[in-house]
């Protein structure tokens, strides 16, 4: 599979083993990152509700990221605690809304991408 431009928002990740499990755009599987993928973010750690731009690949049937930069530190930091399973059960049937593809938990920016900016540690 060819690299695709993507973003996406941290909902987990270990700074001491600078892996991360990323909630992507096009909603589909989630991607990981390890340190072992082509990485910009050389001394800068992700953290879980950092909003990420990032080159998306498939290896081995698991979506892989390469070159993640951070776009926002922290704007979606809730959105971990909103799709664990104990959050989930405690949603009123009538309020769980379709499954469709084009809903969105994350407003992600707009297809017409800002210049990549690494942002210091």
């Amino acid at each position: 599979m060819v690299a695709r431009n993507m973003y996406g928002v941290v909902i987990w990740s270990n700074a001491d083993q600078r892996k991360a499990i990323i909630w992507c755009e096009d909603q589909g599987d989630l991607a990981y990152y390890t340190k072992d993928c082509a990485s910009a973010l050389d001394g800068v750690t992700l953290d879980p509700g950092d909003l990420i731009q990032f080159d998306l690949r498939l290896e081995q049937s698991l979506r892989m990221v390469d070159n993640p930069q951070r776009v926002e530190s922290g704007s979606h930091s809730n959105l971990a605690s909103s799709l664990s399973t104990e959050n989930v059960n405690q949603v009123e049937p009538s309020r769980v809304r379709s499954k469709r593809r084009t809903d969105n938990i994350v407003t992600f920016p707009t297809k017409a991408r800002p210049e990549r900016e690494l942002i210091p540690a």
